[in-house]
């Protein structure tokens, strides 16, 4: 069936299909190859924004590229969901955190085969909690920097 819609298929869950009746079929994750790193690399060309989406790892020999790393202490992070997301449940918003975490991680070892947040892939590594004037202006002060002097990356 895949073959025929001009979709390559990379994996089956035969076991699926042998021990339960399947109604609908439904596509699951993406493929971090053609058209969305070609849309990454395109984006790179301007002065872009590009968050997630592998794009430090798919950017890593781009001498423009400034690799940013953004994170904050859980407690932090579980204040800031629950504001964001109109969330009373503490247990809640921990979870929400922590599936969604997992989610980036696999996802990034999946395609880049390194490890997500690893301190080696990119430029400057953040603590969110200290202020967002305090992160704007590390990153415009890294971004002034390496223009300044390409060779210092």
């Amino acid at each position: 069936m895949a073959r025929a819609q001009g979709i390559k298929q990379i994996a089956q869950n035969r076991k699926a299909f042998h021990d339960y009746f399947v109604l609908e079929r439904y596509e699951a994750g993406i493929e971090l190859f053609g058209t969305e790193v070609k849309s990454i690399r395109e984006a790179a060309q301007k002065n872009s924004v590009i968050v997630g989406r592998c794009a430090d790892w798919v950017l890593r020999n781009n001498p423009r590229c400034v690799r940013v790393f953004l994170h904050a202490p859980l407690d932090y992070r579980i204040r800031t969901v629950m504001q964001r997301e109109h969330l009373t449940d503490e247990k809640a918003a921990r979870h929400h955190i922590q599936q969604t975490d997992k989610q980036r991680a696999d996802n990034y070892r999946y395609y880049t085969r390194t490890i997500w947040g690893a301190s080696a892939n990119y430029h400057l590594c953040i603590d969110t909690s200290l202020g967002e004037d305090y992160v704007e202006n590390l990153i415009l002060g890294l971004v002034d920097r390496i223009k300044a002097d390409p060779a210092k990356k």
